[in-house]
């Protein structure tokens, strides 16, 4: 029981899985290396397991909640009919002509940035398709489920309930989005009521010199 909620670890790799080729993580000039690396050796790595954990996990459940990129997350609402919902962290997980999958390093008229977006989520789409749909829907024809297209994008939203944990004060919500893709504010974590802060912190905050803070993963 962790925070009065009772969880299961899900079988498969941790996140060591993916500080084994820090040269294709970090090293390319191109995203698609550590993204497809990211795919097989963490996403996809024992899928039919995590599947079959899972199943056992929701029984007797109202709805399961399960972050964007939880492959088996459709998977098992399928085969046990409990109802899902998806959480993304960040708005750049719903495609949208208004927004590209990732900011462009130069300016373009509005109509024809809206274009260059278009091509950049077709481009998106066919990528991870090739990366993972072929796996996916091996797994999903040995639970009698029909293919599904296009698993790390759209077709791994929940049509009940997109919550895209971000906020309108960041990006104002893309006109285009489908209906279900919310945008539901930024989530926080309970704020503790015995925490002080550390003499170091305290000091290095009271120079009075402006503070950047750098911090990694996303929204």
């Amino acid at each position: 029981t962790n925070e009065g909620y009772r969880h299961k670890r899900l079988p498969g790799p941790g996140d060591e899985a993916l500080w084994r080729h820090p040269k294709a993580m970090f090293g390319g000039r191109s995203a698609i290396p550590s993204l497809a690396l990211v795919t097989r050796d963490w996403i996809l790595a024992s899928l039919p397991d995590r599947v079959d954990a899972l199943t056992e996990a929701v029984s007797g459940a109202d709805v399961l909640v399960a972050r964007a990129g939880h492959v088996a997350a459709p998977i098992v609402a399928e085969l046990s009919g409990v109802p899902w919902i998806q959480v993304s962290m960040s708005p750049f997980t719903v495609p949208s002509r208004l927004v590209g999958p990732q900011p462009l390093p130069f300016s373009l008229p509005r109509h024809l940035e809206q274009y260059v977006n278009r091509l950049a989520w077709g481009a998106a789409r066919l990528v991870l398709r090739q990366i993972a749909d072929k796996t996916v829907n091996r797994v999903r024809k040995a639970y009698g489920l029909a293919r599904s297209r296009d698993v790390l994008t759209t077709g791994n939203h929940s049509t009940l309930l997109t919550a895209v944990a971000s906020s309108s004060a960041l990006l104002t919500r893309p006109r285009d989005w489908p209906p279900y893709a919310r945008m539901t504010g930024y989530c926080f974590w309970d704020r503790p009521t015995d925490w002080e802060f550390p003499a170091t912190l305290d000091q290095f905050l009271s120079t009075g010199r402006d503070t950047i803070a750098v911090s990694t993963g996303s929204m």
